[in-house]
């Protein structure tokens, strides 16, 4: 016998996959780029930060436009353009060796200045 919570959550779990190919396909449309990687970013994210599912479900979209579903978020790797493998973490590592460069540099160049 299915209880009551199984039907609940499996709806669930339908509305969601639901709301991902629709934002899939209008982004994707939008931006030239393929519904099926942008679909698996959004999981990406969503499978890192669970907590911003309920708010996916309420604005879709719209979390692509203020980066919250950025790819650096998520969590799953992704094939870059020139065929090469990387991870969201890796990502987010080489952004951060880039700003502490950048700081070092600007730094260098202030006492240079001086």
């Amino acid at each position: 016998m299915t209880r009551r919570e199984d039907v609940d959550d499996s709806l669930s779990m339908a509305a969601l996959v639901q709301k991902i190919g629709e934002v899939s396909e209008a982004v994707a449309w939008q931006a030239g780029v393929g519904a099926m990687e942008t679909a698996g970013q959004i999981l990406s994210v969503l499978y890192a930060k669970p907590d911003l599912i309920a708010r996916f479900m309420a604005e879709g979209s719209g979390m692509m436009i203020d980066g919250s579903l950025d790819v650096r978020n998520g969590r799953l790797s992704y094939y870059t353009a020139n065929g090469s493998i990387h991870t969201p973490r890796s990502l987010r590592i080489s952004d951060q060796v880039r700003q502490i460069s950048d700081a070092a540099l600007a730094e260098k160049g202030a006492s240079d200045g001086q």
